[in-house]
């Protein structure tokens, strides 16, 4: 009797134990579930985020119309009136900070060594934040407070910038007949004006003559627009806001058919060894008369 009994124990035991093939099936099949779910995951997260960067842009839109709205009209004077937007606009976000950032970035420019300038050196910098401004050894320009940081920038040629500039910036001087600064958000076709987006500056002042970058994400030494051209959210796009407040998503090629200032030329012909080897591949914009 005894035996029996222990012969049955033996037995339950068996039949809800596993085998080693059972417990290799069922490694590989729950292998192949996450391979098959991980880039699901991956894209609803990347889309989540690029959803939430849109939404930023449009508050910074808001931002940029209140202000003008405060002002007559007209935007901030920019670099060389000693104050740049995230200054200018602290009274309207102050206490949400990570306005500032795109989701996308992993990290500053203050978290290299100090002193670690990245041009003209090679450095991505698609998800690389600018700031914190004065900290780990990075410089703290004449127009910004200890500690700023963001990813966005400003299109240069919204400002309204002063004929004689501040101590330590520079003078604007502009043919009246032919300016080039827009310094009012109330002009015509203003949803092909450039505002505000992705950028890995605060700012820059694209012009109908920059070179696209050769090397994704790294900056282009005289060339404004590389400072906007980057790669931050899907394949060949970037986001911007425009001057009425829209948002959209904008091809990398496109950059160069937006009306980035009074006299730029939209209609210019790039030839096809105009763009690097990493934007071939990347839809083309051809000219809209």
């Amino acid at each position: 009797m005894e035996r029996l009994v222990m012969d049955n124990k033996k037995a339950l035991l068996r039949a809800h134990g596993f085998t080693l093939v059972e417990l290799l099936v069922v490694i590989a099949i729950i292998a192949l579930l996450m391979a098959v779910l991980l880039p699901g995951l991956s894209a609803a997260r990347r889309q989540a985020k690029n959803v939430k960067d849109m939404a930023n842009l449009r508050q910074w839109g808001i931002m940029l119309s209140l202000f003008a709205q405060d002002n007559s009209g007209k935007l901030m004077t920019g670099w060389n009136g000693g104050t740049m937007w995230m200054t200018d606009l602290l009274k309207y976000y102050k206490g949400s900070e990570n306005l500032c950032l795109c989701p996308m970035t992993t990290k500053f420019r203050s978290d290299f060594p100090p002193g670690y300038l990245f041009l003209p050196n090679t450095t991505d910098q698609t998800f690389v934040a600018w700031g914190k401004f004065g900290v780990n050894g990075y410089y703290l320009p004449v127009w910004a407070k200890q500690g700023q940081y963001g990813s966005y920038g400003i299109n240069g040629w919204a400002h309204n910038p002063l004929t004689i500039g501040v101590s330590g910036t520079f003078n604007v001087t502009e043919d009246p007949m032919h300016p080039t600064y827009w310094r009012t958000i109330d002009v015509p076709h203003s949803d092909k004006i450039p505002l505000f987006g992705d950028c890995m500056y605060d700012g820059s002042n694209p012009d109908t003559s920059d070179s696209a970058p050769t090397t994704q994400g790294v900056e282009q030494q005289g060339s404004d627009m590389s400072i906007f051209c980057i790669d931050r959210h899907s394949r060949g796009s970037t986001n911007l806001t425009f001057m009425d407040g829209s948002v959209r998503k904008v091809g990398l090629k496109e950059l160069w058919r937006l009306k980035w200032h009074r006299s730029f030329n939209t209609t210019m012909n790039y030839p096809p060894s105009f763009w690097p080897a990493w934007m071939k591949g990347y839809k083309d914009y051809p000219v809209v008369e």
